[in-house]
């Protein structure tokens, strides 16, 4: 059976090789015959205000280790929940989708690697601007998630909340429209 893990994060900033951070993880979990195993959001702490920003005496270094410590926890719980969804849930390792996904496996590697956790999907990853490119010949570039909403005739929401969870949940309407479109 085919599992599906449509995943989206909020950051810190774009570049994770500067150092930015994941602060939300929504995720939702489904089976081949579209059921939802599990759908939820975490926040994840991060540590954006103090970067560059504290001075390194003998007793601000021992409250940073303290800090930094219970930051580590916090951060290592995020990537057991979506872990252990995945293996508890699913029992293989699900095809993740997104509308970046490239983008949100790349700022999770630090997470799962502080945890000591592989990452819990397949190596294949489903983006919905290159599905939407194969599927609309006209098209010349990967479209926008508000361009795919209007090649498949749904109206955009511009007022809706841009969170991590509004957007996995309208990532899985697209995917879920494009498949139909193609025929599977």
């Amino acid at each position: 059976m085919t599992f599906y893990l449509y995943l989206d994060t909020e950051t810190t900033d774009l570049e994770v090789l500067k150092g930015h951070q994941v602060t939300e993880i929504a995720y939702i979990l489904e089976d081949q015959h579209r059921n939802t195993l599990a759908e939820r959001l975490l926040f994840v702490e991060h540590d954006r205000d103090r970067v560059g920003e504290w001075r390194r005496t003998r007793t601000d270094y021992c409250q940073r280790t303290e800090e930094n410590w219970h930051l580590h926890q916090r951060r290592v719980h995020a990537a057991l929940c979506l872990f252990d969804d995945v293996k508890t849930l699913c029992g293989t390792a699900p095809v993740l989708v997104g509308t970046n996904p490239a983008f949100d496996q790349d700022h999770l590697k630090p997470l799962f690697h502080e945890a000591d956790l592989p990452l819990p999907w397949q190596f294949c990853i489903t983006d919905i601007k290159a599905m939407a490119l194969a599927l609309f010949p006209n098209l010349n570039v990967p479209p926008p998630q508000y361009q795919i909403n209007k090649l498949l005739g749904f109206a955009n929401d511009n007022k809706a909340a841009h969170t991590a969870l509004e957007d996995v949940r309208e990532c899985r309407r697209l995917f879920h429209a494009l498949m139909d479109r193609r025929g599977k």
